[in-house]
C-alpha cells in the first residue's frame, strides 16, 4: 500500500504512547542491595539495579509491587524510589536511616539490604 508524505507527517506529530511506570522491589541472591526501582518494565528495573550495583546480567529480580504510578510522583525512569517516592504512595516508613531504611505496605515489610548497613563501617575500616 502506498502512503503519502502527508499521512508520514501525520504519523510523526502523533504522541507517542509511553508505557506506565511501576514500582518494582529488586532482590539479588545475596539481599546486599534489595530496594525499589521505578521502571516502566521489571528487566529494566532489575537491569538497572544490576548495572548501578555492578552485579552480573540476570542477577537480579524485580517484582511489581504498585502498577501504574502517577508521573506526578516520578517522571525519570529508571531509578530507585526514595522515603518521600514510598510516602506519597502510601508506604509506612519504619526506619528511615539511610543505612537501613524499612517500610511497610499493606503490613508487607521491605528492608533495605543489608550491605548498605554495613557500608559506613567498611569505609571506616578502609579510609579511617
Amino acid at each position: 500500500m502506498f502512503r503519502s508524505s502527508t499521512d508520514r507527517k501525520v504519523q510523526r506529530l502523533m504522541p507517542v504512547q509511553k508505557a506506565p511506570i511501576h514500582l518494582y522491589w529488586v532482590t539479588t541472591k545475596d539481599n546486599d542491595e534489595d530496594w525499589f526501582i521505578f521502571a516502566r518494565s521489571a528487566r529494566t528495573a532489575a537491569k538497572f539495579h544490576e548495572e548501578c550495583h555492578g552485579y552480573n546480567p540476570n542477577d537480579a529480580s524485580a517484582h511489581l509491587v504498585i502498577s501504574d504510578v502517577l508521573e506526578s510522583v516520578v517522571s525519570a525512569v529508571p531509578c530507585p524510589a526514595d522515603i518521600a517516592h514510598l510516602k506519597a504512595l502510601g508506604f509506612e516508613i519504619v526506619n528511615r536511616e539511610p543505612s537501613h531504611r524499612e517500610v511497610c505496605l499493606n503490613g508487607a515489610p521491605f528492608v533495605e539490604g543489608q550491605l548498605h548497613a554495613q557500608a559506613p563501617a567498611v569505609c571506616n575500616v578502609l579510609f579511617g
